[in-house]
């Protein structure tokens, strides 16, 4: 699965492991393995895999959908799409392409940190 070739990424997450980026509009994103420890990326990838086939069709559209694991010797891959990246950026790691969850409406973002906080340390 490639993404857009003629859209550069914008970076809208980052974590222990790495960076997560996405083009505008698109529905896929890159979640690269340059921070963390290495292997989170391929073992999110396994987790996927292992998880979608276990599930009730009734309950898959819950989980993302997980399409490909990239590793940084992925000249095919990397050469269509490092150039997409802020230059500090455009260095082969490992890479996870994944479905895009949308954020929430900043408002319902809001009801739910106040419904938590009513729920007390118990949580539901």
């Amino acid at each position: 699965m490639q993404t857009d070739h003629t859209q550069e990424l914008n970076k809208i997450g980052k974590g222990f492991c790495g960076t997560v980026w996405c083009a505008p509009a698109e529905t896929l994103t890159i979640k690269r393995e340059d921070s963390g420890s290495e292997k989170s990326d391929y073992n999110d990838f396994i987790i996927h895999h292992n998880i979608l086939p276990a599930l009730p069709l009734s309950s898959r559209f819950c989980v993302t959908q997980c399409y490909k694991y990239v590793q940084n010797n992925d000249h095919t891959w990397w050469d269509k799409e490092i150039f997409k990246f802020p230059e500090q950026f455009q260095i082969r790691c490992n890479a996870l392409v994944t479905e895009r969850i949308l954020p929430f409406p900043e408002a319902i973002r809001h009801k739910i940190i106040s419904c938590d906080s009513l729920l007390g340390p118990q949580g539901i």
